[in-house]
């Protein structure tokens, strides 16, 4: 009885997230924290398809709907995400938790948004059960 409420209520909140700035949105929806050089420290979760594909994604409990595509020059960063794969049960297409510094975001689309990772303080592959919930959790 209570699913098609919450349901009701995530779809509402994701509608209203859509007319806000990305920056709102980043806020909201993955607890970035804004520095003064406007840059934006968080941490998120996500599956990263480096070898094949390039794609690294992030989802947000808070705002479901939503994916984060995160992109990334600096090299130290791009080394970090190699190493987290190397380091993963699943190298393919693997699930990762990080930290880090990420850039202004741009909207994509409805319910996406990109941005810059800048530095990262952490990173780790997500162990098997910890990837399979997260892809049951986003449909994925």
């Amino acid at each position: 009885m209570l699913r098609p409420l919450i349901a009701s209520a995530i779809l509402v909140s994701c509608a209203a997230d859509s007319d806000r700035s990305p920056d709102d949105i980043l806020i909201r929806c993955w607890d970035a924290a804004r520095s003064p050089t406007n840059d934006f420290a968080m941490e998120i979760e996500g599956m990263a398809m480096i070898r094949n594909e390039g794609r690294v994604f992030s989802k947000s409990a808070r705002c479901p709907s939503y994916a984060l595509t995160v992109v990334y020059k600096n090299a130290d960063v791009a080394r970090a995400f190699r190493q987290a794969e190397q380091a993963s049960e699943v190298p393919i297409y693997f699930g990762f938790k990080a930290k880090g510094t990420f850039g202004f975001p741009v909207k994509e689309g409805k319910f996406g948004l990109r941005a810059e990772m800048k530095q990262i303080a952490h990173i780790r592959a997500m162990t098997p059960r910890e990837r399979d919930v997260f892809m049951r959790r986003y449909h994925l």
